[in-house]
């Protein structure tokens, strides 16, 4: 007994060859949809990290915060504003309490400063320019939620002034790294 069907029963070629083809459209369209999406959910579970170099002035001082401004360079290229709090400073040592920052770039970046340390890099004796190394921790609140931190050397240019030694500008050197 033959097993093939008489030939006014049997599908066509031509169906045949059409659901042949919209099976394999269908398992291409499966497989380039996975080869997209697995990508991409993987891209969104790996955060954002971008480092700026910065350079700046302190414009504002009280013993317990300064004030920063300055150019970034880097992957978010514009301006920065940073407010640090901080302990009053011992013995050039101090712990870093809050604050804020922006940078002025595309995307922005804003958020919290949220701890860290102010202490002597170098303190040459007399009236000579002295480091401070500052290193703190920030909570990134835009573009997106997520974690960052800064390191720059902050060098206090110092003069006599009236008979002593006084602090008569501020500048700051180092990195920021923001990660969202």
């Amino acid at each position: 007994m033959d097993a093939r069907v008489p030939h006014d029963q049997a599908e066509p070629r031509h169906r045949r060859h059409r659901r042949r083809w919209a099976r394999l459209a269908a398992v291409t369209a499966v497989v380039i949809g996975l080869c997209v999406a697995v990508p991409a959910a993987a891209s969104a579970a790996t955060p954002t990290t971008r480092t700026d170099f910065v350079t700046g002035a302190e414009y504002a001082a009280t013993s317990t915060r300064g004030s920063f401004a300055g150019p970034a360079i880097g992957q978010f290229p514009g301006t920065f504003d940073a407010k640090v709090d901080h302990t009053p400073l011992v013995a050039d040592s101090a712990t870093i309490t809050g604050g804020t920052f922006t940078v002025n770039s595309r995307p922005g970046v804003r958020g919290t400063v949220t701890g860290g340390s102010i202490e002597p890099r170098s303190a040459p004796p007399g009236c000579a320019d002295h480091e401070l190394r500052v290193r703190g921790t920030l909570a990134i609140t835009a573009p997106a939620a997520g974690t960052g931190s800064f390191d720059v050397v902050e060098t206090h240019v110092q003069r006599i002034v009236l008979g002593q030694c006084r602090i008569v500008f501020a500048t700051i050197v180092g990195t920021l790294v923001v990660r969202y």
